[in-house]
């Protein structure tokens, strides 16, 4: 039963892709019956493994994505932002047309809830040894998160973004999240 499940739901991101590749198409003209129809597979198929459009967005926006958490353990920042800067290459014209449709607000706090997790992973893996109080863990990991989820719909939907080499940003914005939050973590050791 996992086969046909994975099987279906394959053809499914393979023809939501093919879909939002097209030029002129919009996501918001796009149907359950139309997916399922170009996916080869019936509506019924669809509903029993998503509740709703909104949430086939979400798997396809996490089946190949930075969130992805290997045995229970995030990735390093600077293996989470090479992942999430090929994923977005790759997609950008699909991911501009999800965040130009009516999902774009459901989109947007869906990333910021899981950004949110990777987050409080991230912070837990660097302070360790619980330099930071609870509150303060939280604000970091508040600041980080609103940061990097504006960075992911920046990076979709900014021109400027485009002509960014890659290993020019992966160096920037791994300098840019661990420089802070290691300077941040040494100053409290020091000064508790």
């Amino acid at each position: 039963m996992e086969n046909k499940t994975l099987l279906a739901k394959d053809k499914l991101a393979k023809a939501f892709t093919q879909y939002l590749m097209q030029k002129d198409t919009s996501l918001d003209d796009l149907t359950v019956g139309m997916l399922s129809s170009s996916a080869v597979i019936n509506r019924i198929t669809f509903y029993r493994n998503f509740e709703s459009m909104l949430d086939f967005i979400k798997w396809f926006l996490l089946k190949d994505l930075i969130f992805k958490v290997d045995q229970g353990t995030p990735l390093g920042f600077e293996e989470a932002f090479s992942r999430l800067y090929a994923y977005i290459v790759h997609y950008r014209v699909a991911l501009r047309k999800i965040l130009s449709s009516s999902y774009r607000d459901a989109i947007r706090l869906f990333i910021l809830d899981e950004s949110r997790h990777y987050q409080l992973m991230n912070v837990a893996r660097i302070d360790a040894n619980n330099v930071l109080s609870e509150t303060k863990k939280t604000m970091m990991v508040d600041f980080y998160n609103a940061g990097i989820t504006q960075l992911i719909m920046s990076l979709i939907e900014a021109p400027v973004y485009e002509t960014f080499q890659e290993d020019e940003f992966l160096m920037f914005a791994n300098q840019l999240v661990t420089n802070y939050i290691e300077h941040t973590i040494e100053k409290l050791t020091v000064t508790q």
